[in-house]
């Protein structure tokens, strides 16, 4: 089964906590995230396998995103963790074997990987928004949709 769809998800807004990756999803953050999964739904995001970074704010932001999408549980990837390198993301996207896949991750990995989708050195994501891509069988991307939390 090849990737058809790819959606780039950034991490909503976090709290801060002893380290980096205990922070965890601010209410703010948690209901920004919760009207991108729902732009997500209509948009025709159904049954997506989420990979996401085992950083806890990415966890949380899978945890919504897969819960809205009626896919299954998110999968913590340890090549979504910050510094993350563009090819290691696709590659993960493309393992997973799913038609929709959803990446939550870290900028500015999340913003390289983007921006080599659309032929572009990056792309701003703002905390909680999420890229939707069409993914052609040449390995061409079209952006499709641009979810911001604020906009959503």
């Amino acid at each position: 089964m090849s990737l058809s769809r790819l959606v780039v998800a950034r991490h909503g807004r976090a709290g801060t906590a002893p380290t980096d990756g205990e922070r965890r999803l601010t209410e703010e953050g948690r209901a920004g995230v919760e009207r991108v999964a729902a732009a997500l739904k209509s948009q025709g995001i159904a049954g997506p396998v989420v990979l996401c970074s085992p950083l806890v704010r990415a966890v949380e932001t899978a945890e919504i995103l897969a819960g809205a999408t009626s896919g299954a549980p998110p999968r913590a990837d340890a090549r979504l963790e910050p510094g993350a390198e563009p090819s290691a993301l696709m590659e993960a996207a493309r393992e997973a074997g799913a038609p929709h896949v959803i990446l939550v991750g870290h900028m500015p990995d999340l913003g390289i990987l983007a921006g080599s989708l659309i032929g572009a050195s990056s792309f701003h994501l703002s905390a909680g928004a999420a890229l939707v891509f069409a993914v052609k069988d040449n390995g061409t991307s079209e952006l499709q949709a641009v979810l911001d939390p604020e906009d959503a």
